[in-house]
């Protein structure tokens, strides 16, 4: 058997390596290590603990994550839901979800908005749009009812004020 220390026992040293020193492997030897690790999985717990210290660090770089399993689904409208993802003071990302035979009204746009459709189709100002399509509604510009018959996800992203 195998004994092995808890990686938060480990000192660790710098990876910086003057540059008047050889390296002492060759990179032929590291890449035959390499090449023999074996990747392991850790237990949920562990990969939950990693996870959350990363994105610690990732947003206090001002990045902004929202995972599939994040945020909150809303109902708006009658077999629409909306999941809010990122919102400034003059913009915001949701994603919209109708489910099969849901439509939203028509309606005018006070801004321009963004519209991506990443699952399922929909028809929008009387075009059939599939997984991939972009449609963009300028401001003042007037929506006619916005339907589905399977279903779909969008990507909406405008300006509010």
């Amino acid at each position: 058997m195998i004994k092995t220390k808890p990686f938060s026992s480990i000192k660790r040293k710098p990876a910086i390596t003057p540059p008047n020193i050889e390296p002492v492997l060759s990179d032929e030897i590291n890449s035959a290590i390499a090449s023999n690790i074996i990747a392991t999985t850790p237990a949920p717990e562990v990969a939950k603990r990693i996870k959350t210290k990363l994105m610690q660090r990732v947003q206090a770089d001002s990045h902004q994550f929202t995972f599939s399993n994040q945020g909150e689904w809303k109902t708006v409208l009658a077999g629409v839901q909306m999941k809010l993802l990122h919102k400034t003071g003059k913009q915001q990302s949701f994603l919209l979800k109708l489910a099969a035979n849901a439509s939203i009204p028509a309606h005018a746009h006070a801004h321009d908005e963004e519209s991506f459709v990443l699952q399922g189709k929909v028809t929008i100002e009387g075009i059939m749009c599939s997984e991939g399509d972009f449609h963009y509604a300028l401001a003042g510009s007037q929506h006619q009812a916005i339907t589905t018959v399977e279903g779909c996800t969008l990507l909406i992203k405008n300006l509010v004020y």
